[in-house]
């Protein structure tokens, strides 16, 4: 039996509340599938990953509290759902800590594949790794692709099969895709197909030295700092060699802003 998995699911789940269906989503198919896990199985450690466009404020309400699971969402917080996905977010009680929004903030120019896959590097890699989940579900939404008309992303399918690559390093490959944001056929055909592909086996996709170069935006550069700074009293894998990381960090900014106004 394989360890992995692509849920086809139409229509999409994340905005569907405990009480209340929202945004096209009637059924929270990642949180009734985590519930699932955790009551027939007895998982403690499960995490979830959302690359949808938008934030899934539905899956986040529903584990805001619970510590044994780890929710951590990349999308844009300027999109719907309005007043959600705030990067100071961080979860609730018991909860605290395991809510992480990465959050891009006023994104000018769009983010591209370098910015999703720096945010792995730096922050959803070290935290997972810290946690050790037993298994990985993925609010797997593709309307942050290039092209599609919900979203204002340039992810190519390059980002997902990289994204979906590294997820699988976790929890021994337990990892379940599960079909979200996404309103394109193109774009779906496309970047789905590559995540299944990964899924089985193939070598990811190697992305073009246009889209794979970091940073392209100041904006990324500050967020991943950011999120860095709010999550580092919850996560000791965030602490670093004293200001060496900072340093690094603090010179692309200051690069970026001596090239922009330069520019201008």
């Amino acid at each position: 039996m394989g360890q992995n998995g692509f849920a086809i699911i139409r229509p999409p789940g994340l905005h569907a509340h405990s009480s209340m269906d929202y945004g096209y989503c009637y059924f929270n198919n990642v949180a009734i599938c985590a519930r699932y896990l955790q009551k027939n199985y007895q998982l403690q450690r499960i995490l979830i990953v959302d690359f949808d466009y938008h934030m899934g404020d539905g899956v986040k309400d529903v584990f805001y509290e619970d510590p044994r699971v780890l929710y951590i969402s990349l999308h844009c917080a300027d999109a719907f759902p309005p007043n959600e996905g705030h990067p100071r977010d961080s979860g609730k009680d018991e909860g605290l800590g395991f809510n992480i929004n990465i959050g891009w903030l006023n994104f000018d120019p769009p983010s591209v594949d370098a910015d999703y896959i720096n945010a792995f590097h730096h922050v959803i890699l070290p935290i997972a790794y810290e946690f050790n989940p037993e298994f990985v579900l993925v609010c797997a939404g593709f309307d942050a692709a290039e092209g599609d008309q919900h979203g204002w992303g340039k992810l190519s399918a390059c980002a997902y099969s990289q994204m979906t690559h590294m997820l699988l390093s976790l929890a021994n490959g337990r990892v379940l895709e599960v079909l979200e944001g996404g309103y394109g056929l193109s774009q779906l055909n496309v970047c789905g197909s590559a995540c299944v592909a990964t899924l089985l086996g193939d070598a990811p996709i190697r992305c073009s030295e246009d889209s794979a170069k970091y940073p392209q935006d100041l904006v990324s550069v500050r967020t991943i700092q950011m999120i860095k700074d709010i999550h580092r009293p919850f996560w000791t894998s965030l602490f670093s060699i004293p200001n060496q990381e900072e340093t690094t960090i603090e010179k692309l900014a200051e690069n970026l802003e001596k090239t922009v106004s330069i520019k201008s």
